[in-house]
């Protein structure tokens, strides 16, 4: 039982046809086990998470302890990721510490907290006030190090007073040399004198800090400045603010008595405006610029503004500043832009939303169209905390969104639906409504809740990337999309454009969703049941894993876990839980498993005039065993190749599995207008060493 609510297990459950399940969190807990997904890595074979089990029976269980667990050939094993913080030890109210990020191969995880780690950090902890006092380490579980990230020089350590004004995360670099973050302390001699209620954005370099809001004069700018982003999108993720080498940030101004403009600051030597007016008779003059999106190179950014800042605008709107030109670029016309903007990893494609009153709509500028897309009426706030409303694939064709605003007959309006758009094909659809038909209630969400028995994580904690590169989309919901979900409540489905499928077990007391791999053969959610044998918690929730020719064989019970102050370990060593269990794989056993093959069944000319004529193709594909399969169909439009069709499916073993081919609008017109097309057909299925292809020409006017 935890905090009054009566957890139970259940018998384990198949994983759904080609995968299997695997127990990620450790099953020895004590005085507590709440688990709050965090990220997954882009091959699914880690894992952060977070739980408030990390003390023994005699200590209090206050605080949510960051974990990263990796895959191992015999199983799951989980490190502690901060290190001995007295919010553990002692059960206080008083210090806390939470991780903000983690470097890319989960090596070092960035800890916001407000206990002086390092020796040298003397600023006393603030009594019963956890908004205060907040710095920023690096930690490293295996060497189990820490680095201080926010220090300041030492001439100004003295100015650190009881509780001080907190440092904020902002980002990082991709190499992580570059940390980006905001404080009101003064950490460098040329630091403005700034009220605890303002801040200012510092950037650290191989440990050195240094101002990152400096003005185009090179002085400093002694407002509040921001790195855009940071407050609304998870840090974990990063904000397209920063550029991945960390040469470029955006920042800017918050709460300007004049004007809030936006910067950016380059290899921390220049700064320019990038919402300066170049109006004729006005040029340089600052005016107001709301940051959405940039490239990852930072050599393009996207951003509104409410003035006309070129000559050949029409008023406010959408505007595009290049770095390598200093020129601004008039897009489109309009106003109430929200701060909920996602752009692509090309920077081609920027989808954002815009409200008028409490109704919102969603719109997409392609670049490479040159044009502005209304996508979707997305009606009122969803009244879900935390809801992100928009995800992206890293291509930018497809994004997934919530929506109030009934766009299916099967979605009952006012109430919470998942909806897939395809940009290639221009093309929405209701990704958790029933397949059967009946009225879909929902709510359906895109992120698990930030509060479970009384115990709330940080919502930028709690972020899943959604999608898999090939677009398809993973989300959670209480209605039953699949024949096998009987329980009521959430479980967690992928739609893949055509239908969803069941991810979680469909029994029990459901499921949320914590993140998937990158290509979506590993997607994580979290469970009070026991899908596994090794599960002997007595019902707290775990993380899982749903993978894609996964599972372990089963020893008969769980090992036993650590107690006390020996789960932190000695700290010269980390602290490591024996490895979690797992459902075992259908039709596993000792040998490791040939890799499989893909061959393309090469369609007949009436099938192929049909593709040219109505746009779609059965493709159908032999695969020597289960795994994910892809099919992808590129053609030249214009002056480059581009996807113009896309589809995929899980195949639970060995046979023929068919994909349904859908032509994109682009490469119809295309063929339309030239009246020959050359499309080139890829398959791919997960540990192929080869991906087979076969060119087709499709002729217009044949059929």
């Amino acid at each position: 039982m935890v905090a009054g609510v009566m957890l139970t297990t259940v018998p384990a459950q198949g994983a759904p046809a080609g995968r299997a399940y695997e127990m990620v969190s450790p099953p020895a807990k004590s005085n507590g086990g709440v688990v709050f997904g965090h990220r997954a890595s882009d091959d699914g074979n880690a894992l952060a998470f977070q739980m408030n089990a990390a003390t023994g029976p005699g200590d209090g269980a206050f605080a949510l302890t960051p974990y990263v667990s990796r895959r191992t050939p015999e199983g799951w094993v989980s490190n502690s990721a901060a290190p001995p913080i007295r919010a553990e030890h002692r059960g206080t109210s008083e210090v806390s510490a939470w991780a903000a990020d983690f470097s890319d191969d989960f090596s070092e995880a960035i800890i916001q907290t407000n206990d002086p780690i390092d020796l040298a950090d003397l600023e006393p902890v603030a009594g019963g006030d956890l908004g205060r006092g907040f710095d920023l380490y690096g930690f490293r579980p295996v060497e189990r190090t820490a680095r201080w990230i926010s220090r300041p020089v030492p001439a100004l350590a003295a100015e650190y007073g009881p509780g001080g004004a907190s440092t904020a995360y902002a980002g990082r670099s991709r190499d992580g040399r570059h940390m980006f973050f905001t404080s009101a302390r003064r950490l460098v001699p040329e630091a403005p004198l700034v009220g605890e209620n303002l801040s200012i954005a510092y950037e650290a370099v191989d440990g050195q800090v240094r101002l990152a809001a400096v003005l185009p004069d090179g002085s400093p700018y002694g407002g509040w400045s921001l790195v855009p982003g940071t407050p609304f999108i998870a840090s974990a993720r990063g904000t397209q603010a920063i550029s991945r080498d960390g040469s470029r940030i955006y920042w800017t101004t918050s709460a300007d008595p004049v004007v809030d403009a936006l910067y950016l600051r380059e290899d921390g030597e220049r700064t320019f405006v990038v919402s300066a007016s170049q109006v004729s008779g006005e040029e340089g003059e600052l005016r107001a610029g709301v940051f959405m999106g940039a490239t990852r190179d930072g050599g393009t950014v996207y951003f509104n503004s409410p003035s006309s800042l070129t000559d050949d605008a029409t008023g406010g709107g959408l505007y595009r500043w290049d770095r390598a030109t200093e020129q601004l670029t008039f897009l489109h016309e309009g106003g109430g832009f929200d701060a909920t903007a996602v752009l692509s990893e090309r920077g081609d494609r920027l989808y954002f939303t815009t409200s008028s009153g409490a109704d919102r709509d969603l719109y997409l500028w392609d670049e490479s169209e040159d044009q502005l897309r209304h996508v979707a009426e997305i009606g009122q706030d969803t009244g879900l905390y935390a809801d992100p409303r928009l995800r992206v694939s890293s291509d930018g064709r497809f994004a997934a969104f919530t929506s109030t605003h009934s766009l299916d007959p099967r979605h009952v309006r006012e109430t919470v639906a998942v909806y897939r758009y395809d940009a290639g094909i221009d093309e929405v659809v209701c990704a958790s409504c029933r397949p059967d038909g009946e009225p879909s209630r929902g709510p359906s969400e895109l992120t698990a809740s930030i509060s479970r028995y009384a115990v709330l994580a940080d919502a930028r904690n709690v972020n899943p990337r959604n999608f898999a590169a090939d677009g398809r989309l993973y989300f959670q919901t209480p209605d039953p999309l699949a024949p096998e979900d009987t329980n009521g409540a959430l479980d967690v489905y992928e739609f893949d454009g055509d239908r969803p499928t069941l991810i979680s077990s469909g029994r029990g007391d459901g499921s949320e969703l914590v993140d998937n791999s990158d290509d979506g053969t590993s997607v994580f959610f979290t469970t009070a049941d026991a899908l596994v044998r090794r599960d002997t918690d007595g019902g707290y929730p775990d993380v899982y894993v749903a993978r894609v020719g996964g599972g372990f064989p089963e020893g008969d019970a769980a090992a036993e876990g650590c107690q006390g102050d020996a789960c932190q370990g000695p700290s010269s060593v980390a602290p490591v839980f024996p490895a979690a269990g797992s459902a075992l794989a259908p039709d596993s056993d000792d040998r490791p498993p040939a890799a499989p093959r893909l061959r393309i069944v090469r369609p007949d000319a009436r099938a192929v005039r049909r593709f040219a004529a109505v746009g779609e193709l059965t493709l159908r594909l032999r695969a020597t065993a289960g795994g994910a399969v892809t099919a992808t169909a590129n053609a030249r439009i214009g002056r480059r190749q581009r996807v113009v069709a896309r589809a995929t499916s899980v195949v639970p073993a060995a046979g023929t599995v068919a994909l349904r081919l859908r032509l994109s609008a682009a490469a119809r017109r295309q063929l339309t207008a030239r009246r020959v097309l050359r499309v080139r057909v890829s398959a791919r299925i997960t540990g192929a060493a080869s991906d087979p292809s076969m060119l087709l020409t499709l002729r217009a006017g044949r059929r």
